[in-house]
């Protein structure tokens, strides 16, 4: 399978964000909660929802802001900030094989320093098709692959 890589510098992110599970059913449920909330509230949506994974199974739920609009603590959404800098965007990536990307790609592009930060999955919007993973860099690599050409045999 191929991968597209790309490089980029993204700017320091304003989130409102809830726990949630890395299923398909509970991403969805919790950025609508989000989107949802953003609404009702008037904040303004600077993005799509996408997930920070912090485990095996579950991660947060992140809607980014175009301001920050701090919940009631009644609600259980977080107010965060996502730091900025060097990011590097991998496309296709799938959630049944997130692991096995995140561990390949971490000791393709940083063998000798940890990434920054935790990955990010961005599912799919209707109009792009494919899910994205995101991964915070120290630094971008001396030579970066603009392709990565590997089979996903990588497990879960």
């Amino acid at each position: 399978m191929r991968f597209q890589l790309a490089f980029e510098d993204r700017p320091t992110l304003t989130v409102v964000s809830l726990p949630c599970e890395l299923s398909p059913a509970s991403i969805e449920e919790q950025s609508t909660r989000l989107r949802s909330w953003a609404l009702i509230r008037g904040a303004p949506i600077a993005g799509p929802a996408f997930v920070t994974v912090h485990g095996r199974i579950g991660g947060r739920a992140c809607l980014p802001l175009g301001a920050a609009v701090y919940p009631h603590p009644e609600t259980g959404l977080c107010l965060e900030t996502i730091e900025g800098g060097e990011v590097a965007r991998i496309t296709p990536a799938s959630l049944d094989q997130l692991f096995g990307e995140i561990d390949e790609l971490t000791a393709r592009l940083s063998p000798d320093r940890p990434l920054r930060g935790s990955a990010e999955f961005h599912p799919a919007v209707a109009s792009r098709g494919e899910a994205t993973l995101v991964l915070l860099l120290e630094r971008v690599p001396a030579v970066p692959p603009v392709e990565l050409i590997r089979s996903r045999t990588a497990t879960v």
